[in-house]
Order: structure tokens, then sequence, then C-alpha cells
């Protein structure tokens, strides 16, 4: 075709917008040499990809001919979806990664040939995940399996066998296997580890101790695969008897070895349960008798960090460890970015714990002062009545009681009883540091102290956010798909306001509501039959068997024996969806008020 025509209709396609002529002339030169019909196809996916990006669909453009060769008629709509779909969620880059191999990134997934992507089963996975971590834990596309305790990262795509059906089921055994790395202290310091700087993971500072930190780390992360796979056997048995048949047949890097290095040996023994022969090897043999050793029900990551303290300095640093990659569902450690998140726990954790803190103590207080009170009222009014006297020594019992099958902390020599969320924010913060540090307990009662107000610790502040940001997907006509994550909204406390506002309305516009409230008052919508009159348009039954009933019987037979249809009922709703975001506001936000 010619390229003044094409040029032509793609300014006609984008209009109005005008990009630079030099950008036009490159992006359809490559469709010069193309039928017609192929032309017309290629250009009718324009208005779906420009508004969403100018460079995307020039790129789009140079690249949708050669694309054509392997996509049958139909197909290229279907692509240029998951073109936007990779746009958004990789950036130009991927977007061009993936239109560079049209065969192997998106012929063979639609052929059912491709494995499988993680865009594809994310929807199926969140839930799933959410579960097992009993909070929000959300599932992220990455290059590698990995975690760093506030989200999960999941391999983009996995294709290692013919049946989807367990390529998902690989998906869940890995996003089981990075919950279990959190849920069994992983990735958590052990309490041996000296910590000398503050921003650096204690194992990181463990691992660097060595000669070889990488070799140290990698042999750490192998002990805790051993330990999370039983660790799953236990918490997760129906998962784990499904992928009995999986893990054999996932493949090592020892597969295609000559010889098989010590991590080779450890990774078949963990997924296929083949061994070494014992005496071959000392050094092999203390290695497995620590790998078992941790794999015990009862063990923690500090066996872990014993056996590389044992064994490391034995290894022959020169054997090459590095041509040996993470079975897939093991990803990577993200110790560092661990240890950020967690220093954030932290500092959230101690922030929510001292407002808790400084409320209960307030209310404390305040209730046993009042109680105080109530009773010293009521002794003084009973007397000597013995009764009322023993109902009150009753009742501080059963509060004595109460308070000691309660958790509590003892503050100034004051005993208070800690409610469900302190005594919990307590467990995490003890489960953490070791212990409840005295700083929390101090800052909370001088605040307390100062009159810190209990609304102020258990209300967000007037106007202020009182709910995370939510994103959503939004769907857009031009592509005939959603756009991910393409919406936020943001909840927030909205202040009230007094204003006369509707007064003045109903004042001004009394006539017309007057005149509209009469034409809703004509408005008869509603049916309804009713029964047993002397004329209608149909027969009512049940009063036509009690009249010949009544005849049989001898008594005077009504002749209210018809249904009469009424129409004398309203049955209306009104519904106002009003825009009041910024764009409406002035004369135009007043009238939507005002109508």
């Amino acid at each position: 075709m010619d390229q003044e025509k094409l040029k032509t209709r793609f300014y006609q396609l984008v209009a109005p917008s005008l990009p630079n002529e030099w950008d036009v002339e490159e992006a359809v030169a490559s469709l010069v040499a193309s039928q017609e019909d192929q032309v017309d196809d290629i250009l009718a996916q324009v208005p779906a990809i420009w508004p969403v990006s100018h460079s995307l669909c020039f790129a789009y453009l140079a690249a949708a001919g050669p694309a054509l060769r392997h996509l049958d008629t139909g197909e290229l709509s279907l692509w240029v979806h998951t073109l936007l779909d990779r746009y958004e969620t990789g950036g130009l880059r991927g977007a061009q990664l993936f239109m560079a191999d049209v065969e192997q990134h998106f012929v063979r997934h639609l052929r059912g040939q491709g494995g499988l992507r993680a865009v594809d089963v994310l929807s199926r996975l969140q839930p799933y995940v959410n579960g097992l971590a009993g909070r929000d834990m959300p599932l992220v596309v990455a290059s590698v399996a990995a975690t760093d305790t506030e989200c999960i990262f999941v391999p983009d795509v996995l294709d290692l066998f013919a049946d989807n059906d367990k390529n998902f089921l690989l998906y869940k055994l890995t996003v089981s296997f990075q919950w279990a790395s959190m849920a069994t202290g992983t990735l958590t310091a052990a309490p041996t580890l000296p910590a000398a700087d503050a921003l650096t993971h204690p194992l990181e500072q463990f691992f660097s101790g060595f000669s070889s930190p990488s070799y140290a780390r990698t042999l750490y992360h192998v002990f805790e695969t051993g330990r999370l796979l039983t660790f799953l056997a236990d918490e997760l048995p129906g998962l784990m008897r499904q992928a009995a048949d999986l893990l054999p047949r996932l493949p090592l890097t020892g597969d295609a070895a000559e010889t098989m290095n010590l991590l080779d040996l450890m990774q078949r023994g963990l997924l296929r349960d083949t061994w070494p022969s014992r005496g071959s090897d000392v050094v092999v043999d203390q290695v497995v008798d620590r790998l078992r050793s941790c794999q015990r029900r009862d063990a923690d990551n500090q066996g872990s960090i014993d056996a590389i303290k044992a064994l490391m300095p034995q290894f022959d640093i020169e054997e090459d460890w590095a041509g040996t990659a993470p079975i897939i569902f093991q990803g990577t450690l993200r110790l560092q970015d661990a240890w950020y998140a967690q220093i954030k726990q932290r500092q959230e954790r101690e922030t929510r714990f001292i407002k808790a803190l400084t409320a209960h103590i307030q209310h404390q207080r305040t209730t046993t002062s009042a109680n105080s009170e109530q009773q010293e009222g009521a002794s003084n009014q009973q007397g000597e009545q013995g009764q009322d006297l023993a109902l009150i020594i009753d009742t501080e019992k059963q509060a004595q009681r109460q308070a000691q099958s309660s958790p509590s902390l003892r503050i100034d020599n004051e005993d208070f009883i800690l409610s469900e969320e302190l005594a919990q924010l307590a467990a995490e913060i003890r489960h953490d540091l070791g212990t409840l540090p005295e700083e929390y307990i101090s800052s909370a009662v001088g605040r307390a102290g100062q009159g810190f107000a209990l609304h102020q610790a258990t209300e967000p502040d007037t106007g202020q956010e009182s709910t995370g940001p939510m994103v959503y997907d939004e769907w857009d006509y031009r592509r005939k798909g959603f756009r991910k994550n393409w919406c936020v909204i943001t909840e927030k406390e909205i202040p009230l306001v007094q204003n006369t506002f509707i007064e003045q309305t109903l004042q001004q516009y009394r006539g017309q509501i007057l005149r509209l409230r009469h034409q809703f008052e004509l408005m008869r919508t509603s049916e309804r039959f009713v029964r047993r009159q002397r004329e209608g348009s149909d027969i009512d039954f049940d009063a036509l068997v009690e009249s010949l009933a009544d005849m049989k019987a001898g008594r005077p037979s009504s002749d209210r024996l018809f249904i009469r249809l009424a129409r004398d009922q309203r049955d209306i709703a009104v519904y106002f969806l009003v825009d009041m975001s910024n764009s409406t506001s002035g004369w135009v936000g007043k009238a939507i008020k005002e109508a």
C-alpha cells in the first residue's frame, strides 16, 4: 500500500492527536508490503492501543506484520489484548519482549503448549494464600520465587509439565513453601546471633563471617528446605500427597552434570529420597546427618545455623557450587528485604501497643474509680444489711477471679487486666523480641498521665484516611478488556457540616415540589387482585366453592363471586447517583444537589 495513504489513515484513527510525522512514517513503513486486508486488521487495533501508550502503538505497528505470519484470522485482537496486559504488568520493555517472539510467548500458550502463566492463576491462588497467612498476602509476578514477608513472588511462567493441572499444582506448592518459610521463621534471626549492625539482617552478618558467604547462605537454604518440607507434610498433608508424584519429576541441575557436587546430592535426597551411600565421604555423611536432624518436627532454624557453623570450615571452597540452581519452588532468600519489613512491622506494632495500652490504662482507672465510689455509696446506704454486704463481697471476689484468669500487666504496683487486642499485641511483641520492652510500657504510662484522650487511640482522625488505598481494574471499551489496577480508591471519614442548604432549596422551589409531588401521586403502578366482588373480570374460585357449600347446607349463598384487578397503589423507588467530584464543583455541583 502507498505510505502516504497509510499515514493519512493513521492520523484519522488517532485524531485529534498529532504525533510526529517522522515517527508515523517509521511505524507504517513496515506495513507497505502487507496485503490490504491485513493492513485493515492491524490498523483496526490502533484505537485500543493509542490511548494507553503512543510508544507502544508505534512498536505494535512495527511488529504486527511479522506477527501475522504466526497468527490465524481473528487471533490478532486476542494478541493485542494480551499485549496490553503485558504492558501494564511489565511496562514497555515487557511488551516489546512479548512481541519479539510471537510463537513462544503467545501462540504456544494459545494452543495449550506454553505452560501456565502466573497472571492466569493469581485469582485462584490469592484467596488460598490469604487463608494460609490469615491476612492479606499479595502475590507478585517475578523471575523466581521468593518472599519478603510482606508479599510472595511467583515465577512468571511454569512450563515444566505438558499438563497445566500439574503446573498449577507446582504454583500452589511454590506459594505454600514461601508461606512456610515465614510461618516457621526461616527468614527470622535466631536469638543466638549477634546483631552488630541494626540495618543488616543478623543472618547476613552471620554468613559474612565465613570465607564464602554465598556458599553459607546456599547451604542454610538447603537445610531449611528439608525442615520446611517436613512442616508442610504436617500442616498441609493433602497438598503434599498430591505433590508426592510431582516432586521426583522436578528437574535438578545435577541431572545433567557428569559429577554431582554436595548441593546436587542434597537436592536429590530431598526430592527423590536417593541419598549417597554411607561411608563414601565423611563430610557428606555429616551433611546428611545434619539435614535429617533439621527435618525433625520440633526443629527450628537454629539447627540449620548450628549445621553451618559445624560444616563450613570443613568444605573445600574451591568446589563449584555456583552451577547448582535452586529447586524451582525453593526460589531465593530475600533476607535483607525481610529485615526491612520486620523493622517496619516492629515500629507499627510498637505504636499500636502504646496507643492501645494508653487508652486501656485510662479506661481501667476511670472504671475502677467509678466502681469504688459506687460500692462505697452502696455500703453506706445499706448499713448493716448483711445480705447486700455479702453481695458486694461476692462481686469483688468474682472480679478477682476474672483478673486472675485474664492476662495482666503490673504497672506501678497496680494490676491492669489486658483486653484481647492488647494481649495479642503483647504476645506478638514477646514472640518477636523475646520480651516486652519496658520503654513501651513507660511511654504508655507517660501518655496516660498526660491525659492522652481515649478517642485518639481508638478513632481515626476526622477527614483522614480510614483505610488503605484499594486498587481496582477498569473496563476499557476500546480494547474490550480490563486495565489492570487502573483505579485507586481511598476511603476517608467526611466531617459533618451544618448548613441551611436543604431548607433554602425546599423554600426556593416549593412550587415545583408541589407539582412534582402531584405528578407522583398520579402514578399508580402497583396492581392487586380484589376478591369477593359483585362484578369483575374473573371468577373467585374460593368464593364460588364457599357459595356452593352454603347452598348445600341450606344457608343463603353470597353473590360476591368475582375478582377485580385494581390499580390503586404506588410502588415507586427513585435512586439518585450524584457526581460530587471536583469536576462538578461550583454552580454545576449546586444545580445537581438542588435537583
